[in-house]
């Protein structure tokens, strides 16, 4: 378990509000939280702002201010967690974010593009993530593209 600012992390567990007396905590299928604070993009980045996870990392760690491998192995706990939660078809609901989810599509018949040939694609299960509203209104507000 880690401990930084109010924050706690269990293990295989979520990032929780939260004091050491009480030691408690939710798995992810169970969490839910309220986005704050700022993450920014640094313009410099090149095309698309995109931030990666070393980025990720250096605001984690900027923001609560912890070492970067205390900061590296929140993320990597938050990230395997959600992972392990949606392999097991849990949804994962982040207040004033959005939720992941597993979504299921059946197969159908298909056609390779080369020979032409129709083949049948199996049914599959796929990450899907559905924008919150107060970020979807955060972005559609911010002016920028």
């Amino acid at each position: 378990m880690l401990e930084f600012g109010n924050w706690l992390l269990f293990g295989y567990w979520s990032l929780v509000p939260g004091d050491l007396n009480k030691g408690w905590g939710l798995p992810f299928s169970e969490m839910r939280c309220n986005i704050s604070g700022n993450i920014s993009f640094n313009p410099e980045r090149g095309k698309g702002g995109a931030m990666n996870k070393a980025e990720l990392i250096n605001k984690v760690s900027e923001q609560t201010n912890v070492t970067q491998k205390v900061a590296k192995v929140i993320v990597d706990t938050l990230f395997d967690g959600m992972k392990e939660s949606l392999q097991k078809g849990e949804r994962i609901e982040i207040r004033g974010f959005g939720s992941f989810m597993v979504r299921n599509y059946g197969g159908y018949k298909g056609r390779n593009p080369k020979t032409g040939e129709i083949v049948d694609v199996p049914p599959k299960k796929l990450p899907f993530f559905k924008v919150g509203k107060e970020l979807k209104e955060m972005v559609n507000t911010s002016g920028k593209i």
